[in-house]
């Protein structure tokens, strides 16, 4: 079921179910397909959007787009919300449409605001509500893979993803169309082609954003403000980033492997 209002079931009371041990947190650029992940499997992980599908390993799939659960495909032609009736690690969203599918715990949303369970601060991005989630959870380190921050040149995928969007189409067809806001296709009528200069922004597909440049400046600036609110709060979780070329320079940045000793 899903609702547009506040639901009888309340928000998930967020318990520190990981106090005190590192929690790696999994982005969607593509350096990640550069990188070899096997050393964290054994850590716990967040794997934001499609980064569920990586393996079961993943401890947490975490959204917070409505649209992305409900109306994108994946290249089997599967929705989010169908393959992930599978997935068996936690289910966290803090979409703003309350979804009352079984197994989805749900986080009230707040623009911003750190380590306020049952509420999140959103932080204009699901990476960075994220990493406010790892620390509500009790994470004593916080580790970012594959938090680019910027579309890659990468021709051979580029060529892979437009296959891909010629095979799956673009979004579905939905008779509420209306209702479910984040499907709605003519917000993004006119789009530039994903592949148009070669670029791509996910190491997955991604019929939903292509390769909108001003994206990236949007999230940066959310972690900006993620920043000083932790610094307001005063927690000194240590933030690592170890994404390959990031445009991401707020953390200290260093090598999965030095991250993970």
């Amino acid at each position: 079921m899903i609702m547009t209002t506040t639901s009888i079931r309340p928000p998930w009371k967020t318990p520190p179910l990981w106090e005190g041990v590192p929690v790696v947190i999994i982005g969607g650029g593509p350096s990640i397909l550069t990188q070899d992940l096997t050393a964290i499997h054994k850590f716990r992980v967040i794997g934001t959007n499609d980064a569920y599908r990586l393996g079961d390993w993943i401890d947490v799939c975490f959204f917070g787009d409505f649209g992305w659960y409900m109306c994108t495909k994946r290249e089997d032609g599967l929705s989010h919300r169908e393959a992930l009736r599978s997935f068996g690690g936690l289910k966290i969203t803090c979409a703003h449409q309350y979804i009352e599918d079984p197994g989805i715990l749900y986080l009230d949303r707040k623009a911003r605001g750190i380590r306020q369970s049952p509420f999140i601060g959103w932080f204009k991005s699901t990476g960075a509500a994220a990493v406010n989630l790892a620390v509500i959870l009790g994470a004593s380190k916080i580790i970012l893979v594959g938090f680019d921050m910027a579309p890659s040149l990468n021709p051979e995928a580029a060529v892979i993803e437009r296959q891909l969007r010629e095979k799956v189409g673009t979004w579905p067809s939905l008779k509420n169309i209306r209702l479910w806001g984040g499907c709605n296709r003519e917000k993004y009528k006119g789009q530039r082609d994903a592949n148009a200069e070669g670029l791509v922004n996910n190491w997955h597909l991604n019929l939903k954003d292509g390769t909108r440049r001003s994206i990236f400046a949007q999230h940066i600036k959310g972690f900006e403000l993620l920043d000083k609110d932790l610094q307001r709060a005063k927690i000194t979780t240590p933030i690592i980033n170890c994404t390959p070329g990031s445009a991401l320079d707020l953390f200290p940045k260093m090598s999965l492997e030095e991250a993970i000793k």
